[in-house]
C-alpha cells in the first residue's frame, strides 16, 4: 500500500501506534466486553471514526477471520502489523494487565501464513478506509 511505497521510496521505517484503532479491533465493542472504563466509553467523542458503521462492519469481519484461525482479534491486528516488512516495531496502548498479556501473545505468534494475510487483504479491499470521516463526525455516527 501507500505506507510500504513511501517507506521504500524514502528509506524509512514505520512505527505504528494505534493498530487496535482505539480498542475497536480488539472486538470488545462488538462483543459487549467493553467496560465502562474502556476508552471509547469514557470518551465517546475521542476518535469517533472507529465507531462508524463501516468500521463496525470491518471489525466484525476481522474478528470472524481471527476466530476461524484460532486467534483473538487483538492477536490478528498486532501480528499483521508486526509482520509488515516496513514496520520497525508496533506501539500498543493498554489499560490493564490482561490487555498487556494479550498484546504479548500476539508478538509470540509465528509469522502469519500467506493464506491468512490474503484473507486480511480481501477484507481490507471490501472495507477500504472504513474510518474516514470527510464531512461531519455526528453525521458519521448517526449513519
Amino acid at each position: 500500500g501507500d505506507v510500504a511505497e513511501a517507506c521504500h521510496h524514502f528509506g524509512v521505517v514505520g512505527l505504528p501506534y494505534g493498530v487496535l484503532s482505539g480498542g475497536t479491533l480488539t472486538g470488545k465493542y462488538i462483543t459487549g466486553e467493553a467496560t465502562p472504563r474502556s476508552r471509547q466509553n469514557l470518551s465517546p467523542e475521542f476518535q469517533p471514526r472507529y465507531n462508524g458503521p463501516l468500521a463496525v462492519e470491518a471489525t466484525k469481519a476481522y474478528a470472524k477471520l481471527a476466530e476461524a484461525w484460532g486467534l483473538t482479534p487483538t492477536e490478528l491486528a498486532i501480528a499483521w502489523a508486526r509482520d509488515r516488512w516496513y514496520n520497525a516495531g508496533v506501539i500498543t496502548g493498554t489499560t490493564s494487565p490482561k490487555q498487556v498479556e494479550e498484546c504479548l501473545a500476539a508478538f509470540r505468534l509465528e509469522t502469519l501464513p500467506t493464506e491468512l494475510c490474503e484473507a486480511i487483504d480481501a477484507i481490507h479491499e471490501q472495507y477500504r478506509s472504513p474510518t474516514t470521516t470527510l464531512v461531519n463526525k455526528a453525521l458519521l455516527l448517526a449513519a
